[in-house]
Parts: structure tokens; sequence; C-alpha cells
């Protein structure tokens, strides 16, 4: 799977680094991309971050909130907290020929479509302070 997400990434013009054999991270219009695909102990699990999105408080519950929301709505998205910082992923299993191009471009979508509607629900949330 890192082989054809290499190969999409390079056919979209996008250039990647790899700080791992299992990690591919990528950048497009300012958003910073992680992928992670681990053959040997999980060949039918693939997973897309944007990482390090926001920082949250424990007392925050407003971003608590629009973070859940978030995750409520996208089936399969999800908005994670890390060592107190807001991470956003999109995650599959591959079973059979799985078309790969689609799937690439679906997870970056779905995370592009996350963190634009988490920025705008804070701007929002600002906004009536």
């Amino acid at each position: 799977m890192i082989e054809k997400l290499k190969k999409f990434l390079t056919l979209n013009h996008i250039q990647f680094q790899m700080p791992s054999d299992n990690i591919i991270t990528f950048s497009i219009n300012n958003l910073h991309y992680v992928a992670e695909y681990h053959k040997e102990k999980d060949p039918t699990f693939f997973r897309m971050w944007l990482p390090d999105i926001d920082n949250i408080e424990d007392n925050n519950t407003e971003k608590w909130r629009i973070a859940m929301n978030i995750t409520k709505q996208y089936k399969c998205g999800k908005v994670v907290v890390i060592s107190g910082r807001l991470w956003m992923s999109v995650e599959s299993f591959l079973f059979g020929n799985v078309d790969a191009p689609n799937l690439f471009s679906n997870m970056i979508l779905v995370l592009r479509d996350m963190i634009y509607e988490y920025r705008n629900d804070i701007k929002q949330q600002h906004r009536r302070k």
C-alpha cells in the first residue's frame, strides 16, 4: 500500500517524505498529512492523519464539543487527542482488490473537509463571544 501511495503522490506531483518504511508524510494546500501502513502487523488496515491541528485543554468544552460533533458526523473519520493536541484521522480496512487512487483521494478530501469544518466552527464560536 505504501508503494501505491508513493505512485499516487508522484503522479499527482505531490512531494513526500518517508520518515520510516511504514510512514509517508506530504502536504497539500498547507495541510500536512501522515499516512501509515504496517503490512507485517496489520495488512488489512490503512490510516491517514492530519496531526497536531490544535491545542485542547480539559476545560475547553467548546473545542471538545466541536471535535466530538465532527467525529459523529464523519463515519470513517475521527478526532482524537494525543498529548493535549487534536489529531484527525481517516481509517480504512483493505479487503479484496482496493482501488487505491480512489481510496487515497477520498481520504485526503475527508480530512480536508473535517479540518475546514473544525476551523469554521471554531471561528463561529469566537464570533459569538
